[in-house]
């Protein structure tokens, strides 16, 4: 964990602006969606960078990131009713 705490405190503090935002953008439901949507691109492409850096970037890690990003899209859309 040492070894990548700043990898996690970036993802962290992506997730809390996340929060945040729909915070704020609570009634507004393009803009909550496009919280979302822009939340799960940052989580996407934080897994590369992470990978990248760990040197264990594969297809497997990118269709798993992908995979994981567009399920919590959905599953997110269907709580908040977007």
């Amino acid at each position: 964990m040492e070894k990548n705490f700043f990898d996690y405190l970036i993802l962290i503090t992506g997730s809390v602006f996340f929060i945040i935002f729909l915070s704020i953008y609570q009634g507004d439901r393009l803009k909550s969606l496009l919280s979302l949507i822009s939340f799960v691109m940052f989580y996407i492409l934080w897994g590369f960078y992470h990978h990248i850096k760990e040197e264990s970037l594969n297809l497997k890690t990118v269709i798993e990131y992908v995979f994981i990003g567009f399920t919590i899209l959905l599953f997110l859309i269907v709580i908040f009713s977007l």
